[in-house]
This record gives structure tokens, C-alpha cells and sequence, in this order.
């Protein structure tokens, strides 16, 4: 947030210079990518289903399961555009060391990197949002887990029951 802060706010006199350098807009990149993961994970528990079958497990729990969902894609999200940022620089600063490339010479790359990280994590946490992948996991609502086993791997209408109320089991009637 500092770095923010420090380019839009304290630099305003000379925010073009200031973003003139393609690694100062990788860093604004993930910046902004790694506070919106940041601001999802501090919800934790407050977007997990109040009436899941393991609420009582998970203390503060009042949402549903679309405000799960949405945790889950900003965390998914902005995790995967930090984690792009991050190669992103790597690959820049492995370029300039080696080959010597200035800014000018990085510019065709860096507007790659610009696009490249934010819409991988878009494409993937509007894929895990369709696919309704976003479970209560630990501390916070996570794509891929289990939630419990019966309820992942069964059809989607019974999916949703089982998030967001105690499960029918399909083999309970006939015991």
C-alpha cells in the first residue's frame, strides 16, 4: 500500500516520471494485485456460509454461498496476477542484466507483461466463479477443495444444497 501511496499521492508532481520505467508500472501492478488478494483474506471467515454443514467450525461465519464465491475469485485472482507481476520482473530483470535491454528496447515486452498477468488471473478466477469451485477452507473461502467429498463430485443441484444446507446423502433412505 506504501508504494501506492508513493506513486499516486506523495509523487503527484511527477507521476509520469515516476511510471515512466516499466518496472515501476510491474511494481504498481503488483501492488494493486497483491491488495486485493489482501483485502479478500482479511474478510477470512466473514464470507463463509453462516448455514454450511461445518459453520460451527468456522467462528464469525455470515455469509452465503455467493459471497464465498466472490471471496474466493478476488483471492484466486489477485493471487495469481501478484504471483505473474512477480515473474514478470524476473524475466525484465534477467533481460536487462543480461542482454543489457533498456526501457526503450522493453517496451513491447512490458505492455506484454501489463496484459499478460492481470488477464491470466482474471481467466482463471472467472473459470473457478463458472465452475463453482470456491469452498470453506481453513480460514477462507478456496478454489479445488473438497467440501466434503459426497457434495464436490455430485451433481450441481445437490452441490448447492449440501453448500448451503446440511446435506441429503443420497444412500440415507435406504438405511
Amino acid at each position: 500500500v506504501y508504494i501506492l501511496y508513493d506513486i499516486f499521492w506523495k509523487g503527484r508532481t511527477n507521476r509520469k516520471e515516476t511510471l515512466a520505467t516499466s518496472f515501476h508500472q510491474l511494481l504498481v501492478g503488483l501492488s494493486l494485485s497483491d491488495s486485493i488478494s489482501s483485502f479478500a483474506l482479511f474478510f477470512t471467515t466473514w464470507a463463509m456460509p453462516a448455514d454450511g454443514i461445518d459453520a460451527k467450525f468456522f467462528v464469525g461465519s455470515s455469509g452465503n454461498a455467493t459471497t464465498c464465491k466472490v471471496q474466493g475469485m478476488l483471492i484466486v485472482t489477485g493471487s495469481i496476477a501478484s504471483n505473474a507481476f512477480v515473474v514478470s520482473i524476473a524475466i525484465q530483470s534477467f533481460l536487462y542484466t543480461k542482454y543489457r535491454l533498456t526501457s526503450a528496447k522493453m517496451k513491447m515486452l512490458n505492455r506484454s507483461f501489463l496484459i499478460f498477468a492481470p488477464m491470466t488471473a482474471l481467466s482463471f478466477g472467472i473459470l473457478f466463479f463458472i465452475d463453482d469451485a470456491f469452498v470453506p477452507l481453513g480460514i477462507a473461502c478456496f478454489p479445488g477443495g473438497v467440501y466434503p467429498y459426497f457434495c464436490r463430485y455430485s451433481e450441481k443441484s445437490h452441490r448447492e444444497q449440501c453448500v448451503m444446507r446440511e446435506p441429503k446423502v443420497p444412500w440415507s433412505e435406504t438405511i
